[in-house]
């Protein structure tokens, strides 16, 4: 089963200069920036979630905490690994991407009937503060037949 986040440098992760701003947050700040697909069918896609995150000490943990919302069904939390050598540097400003296998995901259980469905995220760091919990845009979810 392959679970990942992938850091991605500019189009992603962008770092800034050192030496702590008062526009960077000892807790993490997270913001919801994407999700795709929007229409999602499960078997070979993956479902990528893209979060802006930005942190003072750029001491992320080493995990990235989700939770899937289906119809009236909210799922337990589940966590997705850092990749190794997750950038520790302060003034930490950047994305996250979040790719969510298949076998991770909930689809409808009626084939052939769309329902929506979202996801909740949140980020800790390594001194124990945790983001706020960012929603993502509703996306259809479609059991094929």
């Amino acid at each position: 089963m392959k679970h990942r986040i992938l850091p991605a440098l500019l189009g992603g992760l962008l770092l800034t200069s050192c030496g702590k701003d008062k526009n960077f947050p000892s807790t993490p700040q997270i913001t919801f920036k994407s999700i795709s697909p929007l229409e999602y069918h499960g078997k070979t896609d993956q479902l990528s979630i893209v979060v802006g995150v930005k942190d003072a000490e750029g001491d992320l943990g080493d995990s990235v905490f989700y939770r899937q919302h289906i119809s009236s069904d909210t799922l337990p939390w589940g966590s997705l690994l850092m990749p190794q050598g997750f950038p520790k540097q302060e003034n930490l400003e950047g994305n996250i991407i979040l790719q969510l296998q298949s076998q991770l995901i909930t689809l409808p259980t009626n084939p052939g009937v769309p329902d929506t469905g979202y996801f909740d995220v949140f980020v800790r760091d390594r001194a124990g503060h945790i983001s706020d919990t960012i929603q993502t845009d509703k996306i259809l979810l479609i059991l094929d037949q």
